[in-house]
């Protein structure tokens, strides 16, 4: 039995920090909101003359008569998710498998990734 770190890749498609209506990054500016499907969009399309009637994704009808709130845990989780996917030469994050729950994160450069490549690749 060895005593290596497994770890698993976090999904980098980011479609989730994403509004599937307008396509723009949930933000100040685009505020998410999440309706009882468990989907999401910007708060903008519920409301006004074009307001959506159901879901974009699962076509699940919306109540027009409900006001939506701001998500504020997605906005607040695709503010950070961009930050830490802009930062200079990083593009993997993963989570030890011991970990997953906790706050231990690791952010990978391309250099690792590839010197990882490699030595599984001659291993």
């Amino acid at each position: 039995m060895t005593n290596e770190s497994h770890t698993s890749s976090l999904n980098t498609d980011d479609s989730w920090s994403r509004c599937p209506v307008c396509f723009e990054d949930y933000s100040l500016s685009h505020r998410p909101t999440t309706f009882v499907c468990g989907h999401s969009t910007c708060i903008d399309h519920t409301s006004g003359i074009n307001r959506l009637r159901e879901c974009p994704i699962c076509r699940y009808p919306l109540n027009q008569q409900h006001e939506y709130n701001v998500s504020y845990s997605l906005e607040e989780a695709s503010c950070l998710y961009r930050s830490i996917k802009n930062t200079a030469g990083y593009s993997t994050i993963e989570f030890p498998s011991e970990h997953i729950g906790s706050s231990h994160i690791k952010i990978m450069n391309p250099d690792d990734i590839y010197a990882r490549q490699l030595q599984e690749k001659f291993n």
